[in-house]
Formats: C-alpha cells, structure tokens, sequence
C-alpha cells in the first residue's frame, strides 16, 4: 500500500489546517467536518420542518377552528402559501 504523506501546512487567521495527514486522517478530519455541518445545520432542518408540517395543518382547518386561534380564512390562505424556508 502507497502511503502519501503532506508536510505543508496552510495558515491563515482564522485557518490553520496540517496538512501532513495520511489518508486515514483525512477520512477521519472529513468524518469530523461533516458531523459538525450537520450538527449546525439540524437546527434549521427541525425549523423547516415544523413549519410545513404546522402550515399544512393550518390549511386544514374550517373557518370555525381559525376564528377560534384569531385567523382569517384569508390570512390562513397566505400563511400557507408560503415556502418552509420563509417566517
């Protein structure tokens, strides 16, 4: 098996990365990267989600149940209009 082996380094403020990682370590680095990216990006995931499912459900409702929260049919219909991205 041909192992690489780096000895540059990139520094730069706010970078310092070693590059003198075999490919096991840059498997694992990876590992790590994309862990933390999606440990900051679950957050919004959890947000997205609870929007559409709460719009859908708003959509669902008579206008009985909306005059009951305070809503018009007509507000309702806008709110659900809206993508899960948008507040």
């Amino acid at each position: 098996m041909n192992t690489h082996k780096c000895i540059d380094t990139i520094d730069k403020p706010g970078l310092s990365v070693d590059l003198s990682l075999t490919w096991q370590g840059w498997i694992l680095d990876g590992k790590s990267l994309v862990k933390a990216e999606v440990s900051r990006g679950f957050p919004t995931f959890v947000l997205w989600r609870h929007r559409q499912v709460s719009r859908r459900q708003l959509s669902r409702l008579d206008d009985s149940l909306l005059k009951d929260i305070g809503l018009t049919h007509e507000q309702a219909r806008l709110e659900c209009q809206k993508p899960f991205w948008k507040a």
